[in-house]
């Protein structure tokens, strides 16, 4: 009977346990040990239920599971589904993660190469998390990608407040023409708590357009009567913060079951300043022989 009792009280502890860090842990952490590596731009977005985005990484959500005090991150690609990676939560607060890094499969899968070697020389790794930096209420919100002289991806979606995603896939992407389907409310929530991490001056964040040969991504915000801009030909160059809502909006579309959607052109109500920005020359014709 005692046995069975100290049985029970233990399973009890570790479910406590878990749905303590389960809870905790939904939010967006950065590497707060500046020096670790080259910048403190390296981030971990844990999106309920149960994905996670890597900053800098593949752009591609991963799964992620916890047992006890291990979070297990996994693939969930095809080509890599036997990839994992496994941290041991050694202490969570609201505000601060400490993970240790005990054993990986393919860690490069989710981390690049040169910031998973620097973190495994590391005993513990220390996050801080993001926090609210203004308090912008989005009504709309644009996002797109460019073409450019090589094989880059052109594509243009909008997000409203009810959690439509209305996407058009313009050019050398693996599905064509214009589409359609609804986010859920956790999704609307992400996006809003990402806008609302990025200081007020760095959401307006442009880079200078003096290039027509490589890709630019940006988005326009719609809140009220004020539409914020911002753009960039280098995600790496962004203030964290700013990564991560890029991060999340280059791959929203790409965790949802989209469906073609016809005669969409009345959805893009932000699509007209993307027009205006996106009229890059034709690549040049090869030289006649």
């Amino acid at each position: 009977m005692t046995k069975t009792l100290l049985l029970l009280a233990l399973f009890l502890f570790i479910g406590c346990e878990r749905s303590d860090i389960s809870t905790q842990i939904i939010g967006d952490w950065y590497l707060s040990d500046v020096g670790i590596t080259n910048d403190n731009n390296f981030s971990f977005s844990f999106i309920d239920p149960n994905k996670t985005l890597i900053t800098p990484g593949s752009g591609k959500y991963s799964n992620y599971s916890i047992f006890s005090d291990t979070v297990k991150i996994t693939s969930n690609q095809q080509e890599s589904l036997d990839s994992y990676i496994k941290f041991r939560v050694r202490n969570i607060s609201s505000r601060s993660l400490k993970l240790e890094l005990l054993e990986h499969v393919n860690g490069q899968d989710f981390i690049p190469f040169d910031y998973l070697d620097v973190l495994l020389e590391q005993n513990l790794l220390s996050f801080s998390k993001m926090r609210n930096q203004n308090n912008y209420v989005f009504d709309r919100i644009g996002f797109y990608c460019t073409g450019c002289f090589g094989d880059c991806s052109e594509y243009y979606h909008e997000i409203d407040i009810n959690g439509k995603l209305y996407f058009d896939a313009i050019d050398r992407m693996d599905i064509d023409g214009t589409h359609s389907t609804s986010l859920s409310k956790k999704d609307l929530n992400t996006i809003i708590r990402m806008i609302r991490q990025v200081d007020r001056d760095d959401i307006r964040f442009k880079s200078p357009v003096d290039m027509v040969d490589v890709q630019y991504c940006g988005m326009f915000i719609k809140s009220g009567d004020m539409l914020i801009r911002n753009s960039t030909n280098n995600q790496r160059l962004l203030p964290i913060e700013l990564e991560v809502l890029y991060r999340y909006l280059t791959s929203v579309h790409k965790i949802h079951e989209i469906e073609p959607y016809l005669f969409l052109d009345t959805k893009f109500e932000l699509r007209k300043h993307y027009d205006a920005i996106s009229n890059f020359p034709s690549p040049p014709k090869p030289a006649d022989k």
